[in-house]
């Protein structure tokens, strides 16, 4: 009898059902190539769950359709700025609900730290594919956040370049990040496993379409790559290519139990910038939010 896969079932049963009300636990949703999957993490390790029934779901997502676009801002603070970003995403997004903007490296002088006069806006443009999966999602939903979004988070980090790939390993797919001065300018989803030949080609294919669209300069100085995941022949392939792999930040460094999908959970159950989901979606958690605050301080 395989007794370690008999403790794992009996662990999962375990956390599917826990009595949430007493002991409020954080589930997140995987909406990915594979399928929807819902996570909790138990004694520092994350297991597959069954949808819970309680409490409030974060989704994460690693889809195709992660597009991100820079746009010019004019000078504008508060409501105008919003107001303007948030007409630039209806008219550049009108088929999804499931858009934001997400914050730009801290730069510049007041002004451009206030006002930036570029941004990035993030899209998942397939709606009927995010409808059902949160039409599934049979309790409360604390938010959406892209696997994309989450990495441009990662690639602010002062630690790290400027100008830098960050390329997440994962068995049935990789992701592919490019950050331009600080702020991500491509994301691509490689449907394929995340092999040292297939990561090396790609990062070459998406080097020359930022070549050919001027984004960097050709035979401009070698990109930093950062690579999420333990592929030591990967790191052998960059070299080999003229490129390096940079060091994971410290922060980051055991978080993931060697799968950085993890990561980016831990992540996401801070809540933080570019969240998707329209407020329609999220009424309950926000309610529960308030209703909390509103007990404490009374």
């Amino acid at each position: 009898m395989d007794h370690g896969l008999g403790a794992r079932a009996d662990l999962r049963h375990d956390l599917d059902h826990q009595d949430l009300s007493q002991n409020p636990v954080k589930t997140i949703l995987h909406l990915g190539l594979g399928g929807d999957q819902f996570w909790r993490k138990n004694s520092g390790q994350w297991l597959p769950v069954d949808p819970p029934k309680t409490g409030s779901v974060w989704v994460v997502s690693d889809l195709a359709e992660e597009i991100l676009t820079e746009i010019q801002v004019p000078r504008l603070f508060g409501s105008d700025r919003s107001g303007f970003i948030g007409r630039q995403l209806t008219s550049r997004f009108p088929d999804t609900p499931y858009k934001t903007s997400l914050p730009g490296p801290a730069q510049g002088g007041l002004l451009d730290r206030l006002a930036p006069r570029q941004q990035t806006l993030l899209a998942v443009d397939a709606r009927q594919r995010v409808d059902a999966a949160l039409d599934r999602v049979g309790t409360k939903i604390a938010g959406m956040w892209t696997t994309s979004g989450l990495l441009a988070g990662l690639g602010l980090s002062r630690s790290l370049s400027a100008d830098l790939f960050i390329v997440l390993l994962g068995e049935q797919s990789s992701r592919i990040l490019f950050v331009h001065q600080g702020a991500p300018v491509i994301s691509r989803l490689i449907r394929e496993a995340s092999t040292a030949e297939s990561v090396s080609s790609e990062i070459t294919r998406t080097l020359r379409h930022l070549e050919n669209t001027k984004v960097v300069e050709r035979d401009s100085a070698k990109l930093p790559v950062l690579v999420l995941g333990q592929d030591p022949r990967i790191a052998e392939a960059l070299l080999a290519m003229g490129m390096a792999a940079v060091p994971v930040p410290k922060a980051m460094r055991g978080m993931g139990s060697g799968d950085f999908k993890f990561v980016l959970f831990e992540l996401a159950l801070k809540s933080p910038p570019g969240q998707l989901a329209p407020l329609s979606r999220r009424t309950g958690h926000v309610a529960a939010g308030l209703s909390r605050l509103s007990y404490a301080a009374s």
